[in-house]
């Protein structure tokens, strides 16, 4: 059986300050959060991702650019990241990720800003 695996480029997620905003008694998506998914799926239909949804444990790689952005790497995360994917239905919920790694890239290793890669876990 093969595995599922993803490999996206994306442009580099918002900062985990800047993706909700608070306002009359509710927390909302930020209008920048909102723009960067929008490009999230723009960037994904010129890739021709072929959505097969990884339904149980995943890991995921993560690289970033780092002349892309000024914010920390702990900061440029993987709750944006992880959302999106599920959202599209590349995996069914973000608490199946079982590891992850994120890193700063060179420019040819993210194109975008930022490559993901989510593979199925395999059980040993």
């Amino acid at each position: 059986m093969e595995q599922i695996k993803h490999t996206i480029d994306l442009p580099v997620p918002p900062t985990l300050n800047t993706i909700w905003r608070r306002g009359s008694g509710r927390t909302y998506a930020s209008p920048t959060y909102l723009a960067w998914q929008k490009q999230a799926d723009a960037h994904a239909m010129v890739q021709r991702l072929k959505v097969q949804t990884i339904s149980g444990d995943f890991t995921a790689e993560i690289g970033i650019d780092r002349a892309r952005t000024r914010a920390d790497l702990d900061n440029v995360g993987t709750k944006a990241l992880f959302d999106w994917a599920q959202s599209r239905e590349l995996i069914r919920n973000d608490k199946h990720c079982v590891g992850y790694s994120v890193k700063w890239v060179s420019t040819v290793d993210a194109p975008a800003g930022c490559r993901m890669t989510i593979s199925a876990h395999e059980k040993k």
